[in-house]
């Protein structure tokens, strides 16, 4: 693909992705096939300039769709952001761009689509979201920019896999006023470490 980000070897024949030069700029143009949540990001094999450097969510809707930033909530798990410079591979990964998030506040009985984007570098994690009772539950809707059929939609605990590159769509409607926690803890040769981050969620009455 002409728009993958590798400067000198994405596309083919004579069209070949140039290099970007300091304070210059590359253009992409192209029609999304289909609606569904996306990114992106710089790219090198390295990992470091993608802990680095930007990153960010692209979200294709159906025609006529809108987005609506009260219900429609995103989370991007990174190995450290743009503002953070280098980051740290061993150190718990950051999300929205924080190692120590902001508190999210949601309100009890709304119906959310949780966006979740994992761009980290090179890891893999286990998202978790609990309750003041303990495990919450979700819905999953799409993986990977692509809604699921009903048959793999249906309620589960809210807890799933996640990688770099790896997208998921959840509905999450909060039962109970109270605090709750989102978790991304890295997972290292198959096994869960202890490098946890957590995102506050705080669940308001109406």
């Amino acid at each position: 693909s002409y728009f993958d980000g590798v400067g000198g070897w994405s596309g083919m024949g004579r069209r070949i992705a140039p290099m970007i030069a300091p304070n210059d700029s590359f253009v992409a143009r192209f029609t999304p096939p289909r609606a569904g949540t996306f990114m992106y990001h710089v790219h090198s094999e390295d990992g470091d300039e993608l802990s680095s450097g930007p990153y960010a969510p692209l979200l294709v809707l159906e025609p006529g769709q809108r987005f609506d930033p009260q219900t429609d909530r995103v989370f991007i798990i990174g190995t450290a952001g743009p503002a953070a410079g280098r980051g740290d591979m061993d150190a718990p990964a950051f999300i929205n761009g924080k190692a120590t998030p902001d508190t999210v506040a949601l309100v009890v009985g709304t119906t959310y689509r949780l966006r979740v984007i994992d761009i980290s570098a090179n890891d893999a994690h286990t998202l978790s979201l609990r309750g003041p009772a303990g495990p919450a539950t979700w819905r999953v809707l799409a993986r990977d920019g692509r809604d699921l059929p009903a048959d793999q939609t249906t309620p589960g605990l809210a807890r799933e896999n996640t990688a770099a590159g790896v997208t998921r769509d959840f509905e999450f409607t909060p039962a109970t006023v109270g605090d709750y926690t989102l978790t991304a803890t890295t997972i290292a040769k198959g096994t869960l470490t202890s490098l946890v981050t957590t995102m506050p969620i705080r669940v308001r009455a109406p």
